[in-house]
């Protein structure tokens, strides 16, 4: 920025010389070098504000246990402005103008909003309408225990590596976990922030850890040391599953699988996705990318704040799907619109230098959002963040990509169809699906697809040898089943008799 002129009437007129934005894209339709923009500076708006709580005994008062929600998304109905609440379930919507306006929250599984939706009016500039609260009340019993593993860290020969396994319940009941961890067989156990009850050399379980209340959450950091026999750029696939599995209203969540690259050297500072390829039919059924931003302290000094700018690319990723996953740490969560950019502000996070302490210099944020349904085969989908640490100048990750591709190319990038048997075939009740490879291992998806690529049966199983049941409801027809572990996909179609 060279010059800033103020032109006497609350305008000012800004010159610069721009050479690219913070997401790397070229700057356009500029004059020559120089770029010109006529600005206007606001401090009038109004601001609707209120609190988001779970109300389990359903009274629409926030009680004494019953907890707020964080990082829920609350969105104005006629501008579409929305904000994210805060780690207590505070939120402040803006709106520029006066007249009539409603705001909602994104939903809650297995709750209700009650009131669906506030109304606010405003007949001037710069009030607030507060006290507009939402109480999520719950619509009945529902067992729902959830577990993300996320890799904390590089995974090099003879070093050790770190995973953070989070869960939590979002059901409506109160549950008692036990967490089993299966590691790679190139993987032993060394240490964990919470102490398991048994280790073997493939897994490590937790057992008898506290009762979860309703939208309780906990964590627990595993140390693992990589084999000095693994092979740089191979890959380590490890699953997690939290327990009880039976009732558990998805048990989808109750499994959560992950695959790292063998390194050498490497950049702590990166961002991971959990699709690198996406077929059009899968495309058509807007399946989430969960995206995990990982950022470590690798200097001398204790760092207060830690904030990550990402651009998110609103042509090819939808907006309103936004939903958050898990953290390391506390944070607040902001939708800086004139950028188009997330920014994860981790404040007072007093994270260690990796020279004082390594296990602790580490953290993460992991969100999910949908792809657009208007991508073609060919696309990419393309992310990456900058991550500020204090004062010093932004650290640049990795980008994460996610191509898009015909359903026939996949052979090209999974297993072969030989190794993939179903039977009988036309189907009538039950379809056996069988498994022929050695490569597979860990939880498995199992998704069964329409002639029009609606997913119509979705299971998962750790079991190569699976039977999907109960087909009568499904009319009669052909149906194509995909099954996924890792980066391994094959397909197969059957015949509904």
């Amino acid at each position: 920025m060279y010059s800033i002129e103020q032109t006497g009437d609350g305008k000012y007129i800004l010159g610069g010389y721009s050479i690219s934005n913070i997401s790397g894209d070229k700057t356009e339709n500029c004059n020559g070098n120089w770029d010109y923009w006529l600005v206007k500076l606001t401090d009038k708006y109004n601001l609707i504000t209120g609190k988001t709580f779970l109300d389990l005994n359903s009274n629409s008062t926030q009680d004494i246990g019953e907890p707020s929600i964080p990082i829920k998304k609350i969105t104005e109905a006629s501008t579409n402005r929305f904000a994210f609440t805060d780690q207590n379930g505070f939120y402040s919507v803006s709106v520029l103008d006066t007249g009539n306006f409603s705001v909602s929250p994104a939903p809650v599984n297995y709750y209700t909003p009650v009131p669906v939706s506030h109304s606010a009016t405003f007949a001037g500039i710069n009030q607030t309408d507060s006290l507009n609260d939402f109480a999520f009340q719950p619509l009945g019993a529902f067992n729902d225990l959830c577990v993300t593993l996320t890799p904390l860290s590089a995974f090099r020969p003879g070093f050790d590596a770190s995973y953070v396994i989070n869960y939590e319940n979002v059901g409506t009941t109160i549950l008692s976990p036990t967490i089993t961890l299966y590691q790679n067989n190139l993987l032993s156990y060394v240490s964990s922030s919470v102490n398991p009850t048994t280790t073997s050399t493939d897994s490590v379980q937790w057992s008898g850890l506290p009762v979860l209340n309703p939208f309780q959450s906990g964590s627990i950091l595993v140390t693992l040391n990589v084999s000095a026999v693994a092979v740089i750029d191979s890959n380590i696939y490890s699953q997690c599953v939290i327990e009880p599995l039976a009732n558990d209203y998805n048990v989808y969540c109750n499994y959560s699988g992950v695959i790292s690259v063998i390194t050498g050297s490497y950049d702590p500072n990166d961002i991971l996705v959990n699709e690198d390829t996406l077929t059009t039919t899968q495309l058509a059924t807007q399946p989430f990318l969960d995206y995990t931003i990982r950022f470590q302290n690798t200097g001398n000094d204790t760092a207060f704040t830690v904030k990550i700018i990402n651009p998110i690319d609103t042509n090819k990723l939808e907006l309103s799907s936004i939903e958050f996953v898990n953290s390391s740490h506390p944070f607040q969560l902001k939708w800086v619109n004139y950028n188009r950019n997330m920014e994860f502000l981790f404040e007072n996070i007093l994270l260690p230098d990796s020279n004082i302490n390594e296990p602790q210099s580490h953290g993460f944020v992991t969100y999910r959002i949908k792809p657009k349904t208007t991508l073609l085969a060919g696309d990419s989908v393309t992310n990456k963040a900058y991550i500020y640490f204090d004062f010093n100048a932004p650290v640049e990750t990795n980008t994460a990509t996610t191509h898009i591709v015909l359903p026939t190319s996949i052979s090209d990038l999974g297993i072969e169809i030989s190794d993939l048997k179903i039977f009988p075939n036309p189907a009538n009740d039950e379809l056996n699906i069988q498994i022929n490879n050695t490569r597979i291992n860990g939880v498995i998806t199992i998704s069964i697809f329409d002639i029009l690529g609606n997913i119509v049966r979705k299971e998962t199983s750790v079991n190569p040898h699976s039977q999907i049941r109960n087909l009568k409801s499904f009319s009669p027809g052909i149906y194509f089943v995909e099954v996924k572990t890792g980066k391994e996909i094959c397909r197969a179609k059957f015949v509904k008799d």
